[in-house]
């Protein structure tokens, strides 16, 4: 693995990490190369790249060529097409759960996040659990 693949922090950095060295290289020296929509090619820093874009790209173990790209947009098109037709509402990621720093529940003390409390807060929490 590339070695500014080490500490990855971003989608896209992840995926890269998965393919091949030399593809690895390439995409963090020169960029990836993105097919967008009316069949041009773009040059795009991985750290510029859309989640769709990251989607296209990638597949798996490789960086997709153009080739592979174009197939990728053509399933994808034909797969909203059908469920279109079917008339599939899209399936929508439900947001993530906010939990609160901390919770107090059946007289139990549960700290959700790593956090610092003042001392007036810890009076507050202890005095709730009484």
């Amino acid at each position: 693995m590339d070695q500014r693949l080490i500490f990855t922090e971003t989608k896209a950095r992840k995926k890269l990490a998965a393919a091949p060295k030399s593809q690895q290289k390439k995409a963090l020296d020169k960029g990836l190369e993105v097919l967008v929509d009316n069949g041009e090619v773009l040059r795009v820093k991985i750290d510029d790249l859309t989640s769709n874009q990251i989607k296209q790209v990638f597949a798996g173990d490789h960086v997709r060529s153009i080739a592979e790209q174009k197939n990728y947009i053509r399933n994808r098109k034909a797969q909203m097409e059908f469920a279109a037709k079917l008339n599939i509402p899209k399936v929508e990621k439900e947001p993530e759960k906010v939990l609160p720093i901390y919770e107090i529940k059946k007289g139990k003390l549960i700290i959700n996040k790593p956090t610092e409390l003042s001392r007036k807060e810890v009076f507050d929490i202890l005095s709730k659990l009484v």
